[in-house]
């Protein structure tokens, strides 16, 4: 081999090796140089008390600083930001009972080298240390919220509602004296379906608040006339029950007695309601005067649920009813539900004209009724169809049912009886008229009749004539001191032995608890709100 090409040859392999060499020196150079610094890592977890946040994270060589955010939206939108150069932060002053996410970066010199963002976790703080109850859910309506607090510290002096979504007031609520010794305020006029913080007040210093959701509106329907902030008691007028369209359902508010004067009279269909709220007793109707129709009017439904409907005995009830209708009209239904009723001459008379198909009262105690009792058709003209009397308290009724014109059906079913009717007169009177559908009587309990003004007073009453009506009985009981005139008593009646006054609590005062644990009916019988 030429000795001059192998000198040649070995020189270019040592200069391509020396190339190799150094290139492999460069890159590794390269490598071992990092862009940016490393992302700070947790130590320990997030801390927090009260309205504040700490935590602390690992030191990154050759960092200048570190810059920590946090937020309540996962970053959407920073609420603080800080830069500092220790690696712990205390975020204070934040929100109550609210989570929070926190991350961090370290900093270099070189701005190009800084970590990117770690995220450390996310914490929620501590609720604000309130005397303020979170309200059940039971005690959070459409339009009411009920709130309790603990009287502790200086004496609370009120609430302030402010809606969630921007802060607005909404109102400020005065708590009364009474309100602290009840330590609890019910709050209402709000809207269903809205959220509300409700502040709590003594003076000017917070002591508590709650964020609350009204739920969806309780009393439903697609036409609702809402009465229950109004305050004037004459709203109920003819003039304005025209004015509402048919359908209409009114809702009154509690604690309030609206007067019904003169004559009402109503040509289209309308349902009041007490509206939902804590404590108040139901809107109360003063029955001055009496509801009627408009002549010629045809009618779906009157009702009346959890409405008091209220005359007066100091004159007698003369001339106090609930209804007493006295022209050419066409009412298809007229129900009661969870209503009282008291001190009225009569509920319903109908005296030349009304035709009615139905009338249900249920769950509803009536009392002190006079000479029209619960339910009279006073004319031959004028007919009511169907009378259903359900879960309810009759008491000191001079009579129950009477009519001068055939009827179709009567259904009484888990009522209690006492001082109805007054003797001599009949529980139901239909003369020799027909019910041509038959009477159904179920589970009812008939305390003593209610005595006749004579002197010495006479004690027997009436029970059901003509005898020859058709009549469905079961599950009925008397007390050993109702007297029946004996060709119409109620067949089947089973016998309680003991008096009124040893069944139930205490007649005299409207309670009819029953008292008497061996009596056989004290499960079935009877209004079922008396029952042991």
């Amino acid at each position: 081999m030429n000795k001059k090409y192998f000198y040649l040859k070995n020189s270019v392999l040592t200069l391509v090796l020396g190339v190799l060499l150094m290139a492999g020196c460069q890159k590794k150079e390269t490598l071992l140089e990092a862009p940016r610094l490393f992302r700070p890592v947790i130590s320990g977890e997030i801390l927090g008390a009260g309205n504040w946040l700490s935590v602390e994270w690992t030191k990154v060589k050759e960092a200048a600083n570190y810059t920590v955010e946090i937020s309540s939206d996962t970053f959407k939108t920073v609420i603080k930001s800080v830069t500092l150069d220790t690696n712990v932060v205390v975020f204070d002053n934040l929100g109550w009972l609210t989570l929070y996410q926190i991350h961090v970066r370290a900093n270099a010199s070189v701005e190009t080298k800084n970590s990117g963002f770690s995220f450390l976790g996310e914490r929620k703080t501590e609720k604000f240390p309130s005397i303020m109850a979170t309200p059940a859910s039971a005690d959070i309506l459409d339009k009411a919220v009920l709130l309790h607090w603990t009287n502790t510290g200086a004496n609370v002096t009120n609430f302030k509602v402010t809606l969630k979504s921007d802060g607005s007031l909404v109102k400020d609520v005065p708590i009364l004296a009474s309100d602290i010794t009840n330590q609890y305020k019910v709050i209402s006029g709000l809207t269903p379906l809205v959220t509300y913080t409700v502040t709590l007040y003594s003076g000017t210093t917070v002591r508590g608040y709650e964020t609350i959701t009204t739920v969806a509106q309780i009393i439903n329907g697609t036409n609702i006339v809402d009465l229950s902030q109004e305050t004037n008691a004459d709203v109920l007028t003819s003039a304005y029950l025209s004015s509402l369209s048919n359908g209409t359902l009114v809702i009154l508010k509690r604690g309030m007695t609206y007067n019904i004067t003169g004559v009402i009279t109503m040509d289209k269909s309308i349902s009041f309601v007490s509206e939902v709220t804590f404590f108040a007793p139901p809107a109360k109707l003063n029955l001055a005067g009496n509801f009627s129709t408009v002549a010629s009017s045809t009618i779906s439904e009157i009702s009346f649920k959890t409405i008091d409907l209220i005359g007066a005995a100091a004159d007698g009830y003369a001339s106090r009813y609930v209804f007493n209708i006295n022209a050419v009209s066409t009412i298809a239904k007229i129900t009661f539900d969870d209503c009282k009723i008291k001190a009225v001459r009569g509920i319903l008379r109908t005296q030349a004209g009304p035709q009615i198909n139905t009338v249900t009262f249920n769950k509803c105690l009536m009392d002190s009724l006079a000479g029209y009792g619960v339910v009279t058709c006073d004319n031959a003209a004028s007919s009511i169809q169907n009378v259903i009397i359900t879960n309810s308290t009759i008491s000191d009724a001079q009579k129950v049912l009477t009519s001068k014109s055939n009827a179709t059906s009567v259904w009484i079913e888990n009522c209690t009886f006492y001082y109805a009717p007054q003797s001599p007169n009949y529980f139901l009177d239909y003369g020799a008229l027909a019910v041509t559908g038959g009477i159904t009587i179920k589970n009812n309990i008939f305390g003593a009749g209610k005595p006749s003004a004579a002197t010495p007073p006479v004690l027997t009453v009436g029970g059901f004539r003509p005898a020859s009506i058709n009549i469905t009985s079961a599950g009925n009981f008397k007390t050993s001191d109702l007297v029946w005139t004996l060709s119409t008593d109620l067949p089947g009646l089973a016998d309680y032995t003991g008096t009124a006054s040893a069944l139930f609590k205490n007649p005299a005062l409207d309670d009819f608890t029953i008292i008497d644990t061996r009596f056989s009916g004290k499960s079935t019988a009877g209004d079922p709100r008396w029952r042991p």
